[in-house]
């Protein structure tokens, strides 16, 4: 009655909307697939990278040192976190407790930094207050905190940050800063809890 024949059929109607729904989802499976790339390799990068961040006594450190003075280098990860909105695809990219961890530590670390510096030429005071310990203490508490969960996240690929990586961190920051044992410690029993209860 209308003339068309199946070869007509699929012709003008079929290809082209095989063709519409093509372009339409192929360029978003790209996406997917660069965007759990970029995951892979960034979380590589991180792994990579905390393996380094073990505390190293100061060099040639006159005034007496605090815990931010052990961590010597810096990591291409701690800047992305430092700058979130020019990096935004890139921490978008990351699950979002490992992405919040991440941040947190390194605002930790900053914090604690800020509290050790005077002014804005960031030359290190000699010494420090009660309070300016205290807080030195309580973002050191938060740096164990945060750095538990980031290699709870890691494990098992990288199975020795735990032994290289946290447990010297927690040491040291329970040496310069006695009186934040007990709220690492709690921390670290919440962690190992919700750990077991995943399981």
């Amino acid at each position: 009655m209308w003339g068309f024949d199946l070869k007509s059929l699929i012709e003008i109607i079929l290809m082209p909307c095989v063709l519409f729904v093509l372009g339409i989802w192929l360029p978003g499976h790209i996406e997917k697939s660069k965007s759990r790339q970029r995951k892979k390799e960034f979380e590589k990068l991180i792994c990579r990278e905390m393996e380094e961040m073990k505390p190293y006594e100061p060099e040639n450190q006159a005034e007496p040192a605090v815990w931010t003075d052990y961590l010597r280098k810096r990591f291409i990860h701690e800047d992305i976190f430092r700058q979130p909105s020019e990096n935004r695809d890139f921490i978008l990219s990351l699950d979002p407790d490992l992405a919040y961890r991440e941040a947190q530590l390194w605002m930790s670390f900053d914090k604690a930094v800020r509290t050790r510096c005077d002014g804005p030429e960031e030359k290190k005071k000699v010494t420090l207050t009660e309070n300016e310990l205290s807080d030195m203490g309580e973002y050191g508490a938060q740096w164990c905190i945060h750095l538990a969960n980031v290699v709870e996240h890691f494990e098992p690929e990288c199975a020795t940050l735990r032994t290289e990586l946290y447990s010297p961190w927690e040491t040291l920051i329970v040496e310069h800063h006695p009186a934040v044992a007990g709220k690492i410690n709690k921390a670290r029993e919440e962690l190992a809890h919700a750990k077991s209860m995943k399981q």
